[in-house]
């Protein structure tokens, strides 16, 4: 679900990783990207299923951080993700066809 997300918010790898909730604003459906590569924050408006889809992640009681995860981290304290690897790049360029096929009306391939 993530990646949908960050195909369909249009946001950079880092600025996806640095997201925080209080930056989230479902009931406008915008997102503001403070830790920017430009270093100015940006806003954007996301899409109502973008919107849905970031509502129904699992959120953790001890991190602000939108995609959080607890592996390889000290005292199983959450995290945000760090050093973003080729494979969730390739993730992210998944969802980007999949969003642009899904626009054409294309049908998804079935996928694991």
């Amino acid at each position: 679900m993530a990646r949908r997300v960050l195909a369909r918010a249009g946001c950079r790898l880092e600025e996806a990783a640095s997201l925080e909730w209080p930056e989230v604003d479902l009931a406008t459906r915008t997102v503001t990207f403070v830790d920017t590569k430009t270093r100015r924050p940006r806003a954007i408006e996301i899409s109502p299923q973008c919107a849905r889809e970031l509502a129904h992640l699992k959120r953790h009681p001890k991190c602000a951080f939108v995609f959080w995860h607890v592996a390889g981290h000290k005292r199983g304290e959450p995290s945000r993700y760090h050093n973003l690897s080729p494979n969730i790049r390739e993730a992210v360029l998944a969802a980007e066809r999949e969003a642009l096929e899904q626009e054409r009306g294309v049908p998804p391939l079935p996928g694991p």
